[in-house]
Formats: C-alpha cells, sequence, structure tokens
C-alpha cells in the first residue's frame, strides 16, 4: 500500500515542467489515488493523481479530446494503457488519458482482420524512391509473383527494431531506408489485376536467419543459448517482444528443408500448420530457425530474436550450403499488428 507520502512529497516538490509519461498500468493503488506505470521506453514511474485531476477515456485511435469520455479513478485498471501527464518528483498528475485493454484488443483484433483482409508480404526486390515505388515477390498458390507497392504523402513507413518484433515499437522511415533483400509487408488497397497495391501502412526490416541447437534455455529471461554447430562459440538469444515462437510438423519441417518434391517452401506457407509455443516448451537439443532483424546472428555475438521456429531437424541434417539456400529465399510473415498468439516477447 503506497502512503499518504507520496502526495505530501508531490505537493511540496518544486514545480517543474510537465512530463509525458506513455506506457501501461502496471499497479493502482487507491489510498491515497497513485498509478504504477510501465513505461514504453523501460522503467517505471509512480504518478500521484489528486481528486481534481480529469482523467479521461479516449477511443483508439481518436485524436480529438472533445470526445473523450471523463472517468472516475477507480475505472483504471492494470493493463490499460495510458498517458499521464505529470509534474515534480515524485509526478503528481495533471490529466490522466486512458484506452482501456477492451478498447485496446477490439481494436487490435480490428487491425489484424484488415491485414489479413488487404495485406501482402514478400521480398524486396527493387525501389524507385523518386517514383515512390517498391516491387516485391511474394508467394502465391501459382507461385512466386511481383507486386508493385505504391506509396504517397499519406502512407506510413515503420521499419522494424533489432530488439521488438512489434509494429507499435518499429521506428518511422522512409522508402529511402528500404533495401533490396528486406522483407516487407504492407496493407492497402490491391488493384483488380493483382500487380499493384496502394499502400496506407507498409513496415520492413532486414532479416538475418540461421538454424542452431538449443544448448540452455531461461524462461525467466526469455532467453535461450544456442550453437550453430558443433564447433563455433554459442550464441545468446534474447526473445524480443512481439516475437514468433512456433513449432513446426514433421511435414512442414521436411517441405522446408525441400525433401518433398524437391522445391523449398516460403516461410508464410509453411507457418500456417504450425503450433504456437512457449519459451518454457522449449527444450535442450532442439533444433531452431532464428531470424534476427539487421542482425549477425551465428557468429557469437548476443543478438536479439523476432522469431524462433522449432521442428526443424530435416534442414539441419542439409549441408551448410543448401541450408544458407533455403533460409535466403525464407519470407518470414510477421504479423505486424498482432499481440495474438505468439509465445515471447513479453
Amino acid at each position: 500500500m503506497r502512503t499518504l507520502a507520496i502526495f505530501v512529497l508531490a505537493v511540496t516538490a518544486v514545480a517543474a515542467a510537465a512530463e509525458r509519461y506513455v506506457g501501461t498500468v502496471a499497479k493502482v493503488e487507491t489510498s491515497p489515488p497513485s498509478l504504477l506505470i510501465q513505461l514504453d521506453g523501460g522503467g517505471q514511474k509512480w504518478v500521484a493523481v489528486p481528486p481534481e485531476t480529469p482523467v479521461l477515456r479516449i477511443a483508439p485511435g481518436e485524436k480529438d479530446l472533445s470526445r473523450a469520455t471523463k472517468l472516475a479513478f477507480g475505472d483504471v485498471r492494470a493493463g490499460d494503457r495510458i498517458l499521464a501527464r505529470a509534474e515534480g518528483e515524485p509526478g503528481i498528475a495533471g490529466q490522466i488519458l486512458m484506452l482501456s485493454q477492451g478498447d485496446l484488443a477490439q481494436k487490435q483484433q480490428a487491425e489484424r482482420e484488415d491485414w489479413k483482409r488487404r495485406g501482402i508480404s514478400g521480398k524486396v526486390i527493387s525501389v524507385n524512391s523518386e517514383a515512390g515505388e517498391i516491387a516485391i515477390t511474394t508467394a502465391t498458390r501459382e507461385g512466386a509473383a511481383a507486386v508493385v507497392i505504391q506509396t504517397g504523402g499519406a502512407t506510413e513507413l515503420r521499419r522494424y527494431r533489432s530488439d521488438s518484433a512489434r509494429f507499435g515499437d518499429a521506428r518511422p522511415a522512409t522508402i529511402r531506408d528500404i533495401r533490396d533483400g528486406d522483407q516487407l509487408q504492407a496493407v492497402g488497397e490491391r488493384s483488380p489485376d493483382g500487380r499493384t497495391l496502394r499502400a496506407e501502412k507498409i513496415v520492413s526490416g532486414s532479416f538475418h536467419n540461421f538454424t542452431a541447437r538449443i544448448e540452455t534455455v531461461n524462461a525467466a529471461e526469455q532467453a535461450l543459448l544456442v550453437r550453430t554447430s558443433p564447433g563455433d562459440p554459442p550464441v545468446a538469444v534474447k526473445i524480443a517482444p512481439g516475437s514468433i515462437l512456433r513449432r513446426l510438423s514433421a511435414e512442414a519441417a521436411s517441405q522446408l528443408a525441400g525433401q518433398k518434391r524437391g522445391k523449398t517452401a516460403a516461410a508464410g506457407n509453411v507457418l500456417e500448420g504450425s503450433l504456437a509455443l512457449t519459451v518454457n516448451e522449449l527444450q535442450p537439443g532442439d533444433a531452431v530457425v532464428i531470424a534476427t532483424v539487421d542482425g549477425t546472428g551465428g557468429t557469437g555475438a548476443n543478438v536479439a530474436a523476432i522469431a524462433v521456429i522449432a521442428g526443424v531437424e530435416p534442414l539441419l541434417k542439409r549441408s551448410a550450403e543448401a541450408q544458407r539456400e533455403v533460409l535466403g529465399s525464407w519470407s518470414l510473415s510477421l504479423d505486424p499488428e498482432s499481440s495474438g498468439d505468439r509465445g515471447g516477447g513479453r
């Protein structure tokens, strides 16, 4: 229980310019009213909420505060998204803007459905920054197909950070940040012939995929120690927030390894039949494919994994050259708006 001291300190603190604290409510105290915020940038912050402080509930995506609903402090729950404007140290809140868990869940579900319905993913094959066009190759039922992604002034472009696979964490980008060989996902309106897509949102990244065998699992730290081959140094792998953890079926693993019909498979197709995992379910000795963003995985350095795919024993039985050939064409279909069925990344 927080004591009245937080209010005494807050009221007597030297006035300072209001700071913005954005994150998720980790804890709610009612006596005196105060919130512990898990900040988006890392760390935590306690803020006191005096009775006169307005607490406003805003709808997802709403920018007009006149449309906000006034709430009582008791309506705030752990897990709600929050923006607190506070002064002093400890912080005393002058305004609380809140997005409830329920509203956020509905927004995320709608966004997931939109990306599934109107989204596309593939590997970048050319970029024309002057024309605002990006050509990608994407997997279809008929095989690989080329699609031109068209951008405009209203297109939101983002690029995955090396330490997170969440679309919301991706940094703002421009078309000039995108390179040949990048993985890209876009959502927008596709032309009737399917050859072009007018993009509303784009997220891209330069992924590095490598195979390894797990040596140790630290579920509490969301971390693995893996080795790419018996003679190589171990690689410390941190599971990034929003990461995909999946286990392939035996059939899908054989397909990925190119043991069926003499061809490899696109990752998006292979992952459709895979099962979600948690870090706890991974075991020493498991063969895995690890995907990193802008990483140098496999060289002995620490890496942040945005995907760990288990059940790939058939792929490890192939030569190093064959593995590189398979993984070089592997298209990782991240769900950029999902909080979904990923086992890792807290």
